[in-house]
């Protein structure tokens, strides 16, 4: 096999490939929906955008950092609102990610300025 399963997610990512990525690694086990919000970060697209929005929401909070963080990094002013959203659902309780959805808000709009 060449290429690790993240640089396969990579090259599917650049070329906006949705159904691949959704059938293959979007609804996987944990470690794959991990390894693909790291890779949305790596490639910022419209399809890596999207997939990050629905990771925001996954139910293991490890994925919702990553996927917070790499939002922030390659997101616009649309990806605000669904941080926005999600900070609103978030109970207070989970600081760390709290903090993160803060800190991405912050980039992302930094970047639009």
């Amino acid at each position: 096999m060449f290429g690790s399963k993240e640089e396969k997610m990579q090259k599917y990512l650049e070329k906006g490939n949705w159904d691949k990525i959704e059938k293959l690694y979007l609804y996987a086990d944990s470690d794959t929906r991990l390894a693909l919000a790291q890779a949305c970060g790596k490639v910022k697209t419209d399809v890596s955008g999207n997939v990050l929005g629905i990771l925001i929401r996954d139910p293991e909070e490890k994925i919702q950092l990553v996927a917070v963080n790499n939002l922030g990094k390659i997101g616009s002013e649309h990806h605000v609102a669904e941080l926005q959203q999600l900070m609103e659902r978030t109970p207070e309780e989970k600081t760390e990610l709290v903090q993160a959805i803060h800190k991405a808000i912050k980039t992302a709009r930094q970047k639009d300025d």
